[in-house]
Order: C-alpha cells, then structure tokens, then sequence
C-alpha cells in the first residue's frame, strides 16, 4: 500500500504565483477561509502518481496487489481514522506493508530519511 495525504491546509498562499490556489472553503466553524497546499501536499500526490503510472505501466514485470490510498485531512489527525471506520481494511484486502511518505523541511536537500513506525525528526539522512 502506497499512501499519500491530498488535504490542503487552511492558509492563505501568497506566492504571487499564477498558479498559487486561490480556493476557499468552509472550515468545521462554518466560516470561510482560504486553503493551500502548503505542506508539500502536491508533491505527494506527484509521486503517488508517477508511482501508479509506472507500477501499471510495468504490470507484467511484478505481481501482486498494489494499493494506492489518498488520506484525507492528514494534518488534522483525523483522516486515517475516518478512513478505518470507513471499512477501508474490511472492503479492501489489508495490505503486508504499507509506505508512508512525507516532505520535511529540516533535511537538506537531494536527503531522504526512512523509518518505521511515526516519524519523530530529527532524523539521520542518508549520505
């Protein structure tokens, strides 16, 4: 199971950007405010994708099921949660392993980090 997290944050982007969000929503007070990914959130979702893509694309090299999981309201905590009570492991096969991904901003650049369990930073990065 490869799982990413697809919610936006409830901040204001002012990059300037003309791609920068320029969304609004209801939060769970019922006022309006605008949302952003700002946590990297777009980058998840890039390499969940480009995972999925090439996974199906070299279908006939592996075998197996792979799951693809986008979590909701990851930030809030809240997300994973829903998504058990949904059913999510009892509509769908529970998986051997699953991989969580996130970015985090005190690694340098080009380092990842690997760990089991909840990630806790600071971390050792790979060389």
């Amino acid at each position: 199971m490869l799982r990413t997290e697809l919610d936006a944050l409830p901040v204001e982007e002012k990059t300037g950007l003309a791609f920068a969000s320029k969304v609004t929503t209801r939060n769970d007070a019922g006022d309006m405010v605008p949302v952003a990914h700002a946590c990297g959130h777009d980058l998840h979702m890039a390499g969940w994708y480009g995972t999925a893509k090439v996974m199906a694309d070299r279908r006939n090299g592996w075998h197996g099921t792979l799951m693809l999981v986008g979590q909701p309201a990851e930030e809030t905590a809240g997300g994973a949660a829903s998504m058990l009570a949904d059913g999510l492991f009892s509509r769908f096969p529970k998986p051997d392993f699953a991989i969580g991904v996130h970015d985090e901003n005190t690694l340098p650049s080009g380092r990842s980090v690997s760990t089991q369990g909840t990630f806790a930073p600071p971390l050792t990065p790979w060389k």
